[in-house]
This record gives C-alpha cells, sequence and structure tokens, in this order.
C-alpha cells in the first residue's frame, strides 16, 4: 500500500492565491481610508476658512494650494502672510527639485542597465539634490507644524496647545487623530489675534475682495 502523498503545489497556490487577495483587499481598504482622510482634512480648512474669512476655501482639497491655504488660515488676523508664503515656497521647491533628481537617477539606471562605466557626474547631483530634499522636505514639516501651533491656538483658545500636542503626536502615530482633532477645531469660533488685541471673527456677511496671491 503506497504511502499517502500530499500536494503541496495545491497546498502552496492556494496559500499564494489567499495571500494575494488579502493583500488587494488590505490596500485597497487603506487607498479608501487615506481618501476619506483628505476629504475630511479638506472639510475641516474649507469651514476654518469661511470662519476666519479667508477666501477660496475650496483650495483645501487641491494639492500644494491646501497647503497655502493652510498658511492663510493661520496667518488670519495678523495683516501678513507670512506662513502662507513659507509654505507655498517650501512646497513648490520640493516638488521641483524632484525634476533633476529624477533625471539624473534615470541616468545612471541607464548607464547601469547598459553596463557603461557609471557617470560619475550625474551620481554626484543626485545625491547632493537628495540631500536638498530631504532638507527641504525637513522645512516643510517645520512650516506647517508652526501653522498648525498657530491654527490651534486661534480655534483652541487655552486648550490651543493640547489640541497641537494630540495632532503633532497623530501625524506620526495615527494620522486619523490629527484629522479628527482638526474637524473638531474647525467646529469652534476663532478669536483671531492681531497686534496683541483679540478680535472676534468678521460676520459671513462682510465681503472679501482681497485676491489668493495678492
Amino acid at each position: 500500500m503506497e504511502p499517502y502523498m500530499y500536494d503541496y503545489s495545491d497546498i502552496f497556490g492556494a496559500a499564494t492565491g489567499g495571500m494575494v487577495a488579502f493583500l488587494v483587499i488590505f490596500y485597497a481598504m487603506m487607498f479608501v481610508f487615506g481618501i476619506a482622510m483628505y476629504v475630511m482634512e479638506g472639510i475641516a480648512t474649507l469651514r476654518m476658512a469661511k470662519k476666519t474669512g479667508v477666501p477660496n476655501g475650496w483650495m483645501g482639497f487641491i494639492p500644494v494650494a491646501n497647503v497655502y491655504l493652510l498658511g492663510r488660515i493661520a496667518d488670519a488676523g495678523t495683516g501678513n502672510r507670512k506662513h502662507a508664503k513659507r509654505l507655498l515656497v517650501s512646497y513648490i521647491a520640493l516638488y521641483a527639485s524632484l525634476i533633476p533628481f529624477f533625471v539624473t537617477y534615470v541616468m545612471v539606471i541607464f548607464s547601469a542597465v547598459a553596463g557603461a562605466e557609471m557617470p560619475v557626474v550625474p551620481l554626484i547631483i543626485m545625491l547632493i539634490v537628495l540631500l536638498a530634499m530631504i532638507a527641504i522636505a525637513v522645512c516643510c514639516s517645520v512650516f506647517c507644524y508652526i501653522a498648525y501651533y498657530h491654527i490651534c491656538k486661534n480655534f483652541g483658545g487655552d486648550s490651543g496647545t493640547g489640541y497641537f500636542v494630540g495632532i503633532l503626536v497623530g501625524t506620526f502615530v495615527c494620522p486619523i487623530v490629527s484629522v479628527i482633532l482638526m474637524l473638531i477645531l474647525s467646529g469652534k469660533n476663532p478669536a483671531m489675534v492681531e497686534n496683541g488685541t483679540v478680535t472676534v471673527t468678521p460676520p459671513p456677511s462682510v465681503p472679501h475682495t482681497d485676491d489668493v496671491f495678492h
């Protein structure tokens, strides 16, 4: 009597199919979750823009423009746009740095695939640009958190520091927490500080002729 032989190929195929199905479902859920977070954050900045009298709140749903809007909200009541300008310039610089990085990267990879001698100059340029991108990314993060701090103080009042700590920690531990805190803050009425005095939010009926990049 011959011993029973297991068909390991069938077992391996079933396990592989199950893993693929799991990964597809997992990444699909992560994608939907990311879109939902993006929309919720856009809603939060839109509400904050309306309450602070910042025009074009729809920019909260547009990449890069939403960062500029975040800076505008942080600048509300200060009479200047330093946060908005810092964020806009730093993010434009970050995206612009991708062009020379990918150009030099393609040159290096093409030389490696073709079996040619490794191009030293493009490789050095790629490394320099990469270091510059890291430095710019750090600046973008710092400017963002400074803007978040001013927004939290403006909308959170005495609890502003606690909201800021929650957003800061949530960004690294659980991003949904940061989004929820922004939604909570957007439901509050801000007290815009200007020249050391606290002023109330202008009524919605007040017309705003402010241009976005004026």
